[in-house]
């Protein structure tokens, strides 16, 4: 993505990151140990989860780097909401993004849908979305 100043490190094994599409979200995925990063603007952690193949990771990894691949602060260990299985991810407090473990995306993704939003709100935080995405994407500061 032309936003971003380089490769993004995994903050489970520190492996290089590519960008993959999943759907219409394009999600930077970890080739090393399967590993997902959500930015903020793709989405639902738990809705963008249930577009995502489900790998198998390592099992017992724990993140190591601990840090957000995108502005390098702490990442801080939250467990989902509203998921009796109790999957944790990992949240940036600076940019809202959220990384999830390759075991803990099928978790995830078992988590309740949201209630349906009216059509109207809808509409108008997709198109908003949709600007950001094309703003971030022409390389804007």
């Amino acid at each position: 993505m032309s936003y971003r100043s380089g490769v993004l490190r995994c903050p489970a094994c520190a492996g290089a990151m590519q960008e993959q599409r999943f759907a219409s979200v394009g999600l930077d995925v970890c080739d090393d140990c399967g590993g997902v990063w959500i930015e903020w603007f793709d989405g639902d952690p738990a809705s963008v989860a249930r577009v995502v193949p489900s790998r198998r990771g390592i099992p017992g990894q724990q993140l190591s780097e601990r840090k957000c691949p995108s502005c390098r602060v702490a990442l801080d260990r939250v467990r989902y909401p509203d998921v009796s299985d109790g999957a944790e991810v990992a949240r940036c407090g600076e940019c809202a993004g959220t990384f999830v473990a390759a075991n803990q995306v099928a978790v995830l993704a078992r988590a309740p849908e949201p209630d349906a939003q009216p059509q109207e709100e809808e509409h108008f935080f997709r198109a908003l979305l949709d600007r950001l995405r094309a703003w971030l994407a022409a390389g804007r500061p």
